[in-house]
């Protein structure tokens, strides 16, 4: 009972200031798949002076029953529409035509991952509110994904191997302020 009360509270100040301001200011996302990851991503620091880079930490648990691999991207793609920042850090990225650059990180079940990465500063060209997807993906199996795969040589075979195996998640709606 007592954990509902909290759930209603929580969605009454959400409400109230949406209601208000017409923004909420969402300040941590979380995501649960049906195979028991959740997946979590915040900002510490609010609001961001301009000209300073911006730190977003994630958290990815594995409460499973089984390990499972994030698929990582060794560069963070970054894509900026209006005032929504796209990041994928951990996901078959948006460049279907050049090299594969995929490794692996495994995350065995009852584990977890922590770790951030940083929106550069330059990449936010205005003050103002703005917001951040997140997209994760992982896979449970990484037979005939390792780097020595000779689809590897192939990124568009390669790829589709992996979005076939892939289950993709996606985290919107992270609130930045930025003065």
């Amino acid at each position: 009972m007592g954990a509902h009360c909290y759930r209603l509270f929580g969605l009454i100040l959400v409400l109230g200031s949406l209601w208000e301001t017409g923004v909420s200011h969402v300040r941590s996302i979380q995501a649960q798949t049906k195979e028991g990851v959740f997946v979590t991503v915040w900002i510490d620091e609010q609001p961001i002076p301009r000209g300073k880079d911006v730190e977003v930490k994630f958290k990815v648990e594995n409460k499973g029953s089984q390990t499972i691999y994030l698929v990582k991207k060794e560069h963070l793609e970054i894509d900026v529409k209006n005032d929504e920042i796209i990041v994928n850090p951990f996901t078959v990225g948006a460049d279907e035509y050049g090299a594969t650059d995929y490794s692996f990180l495994s995350i065995r079940k009852g584990a977890n991952h922590q770790g951030k990465f940083v929106i550069p500063a330059q990449n936010i060209d205005d003050d103002g509110v703005w917001f951040i997807e997140v997209g994760f993906a992982f896979v449970n199996d990484i037979k005939g994904l390792q780097p020595r795969n000779p689809l590897n040589g192939d990124p568009v075979a390669f790829r589709g191997l992996i979005t076939q195996r892939a289950t993709p998640i996606k985290l919107g709606q992270l609130y930045l302020l930025i003065e």
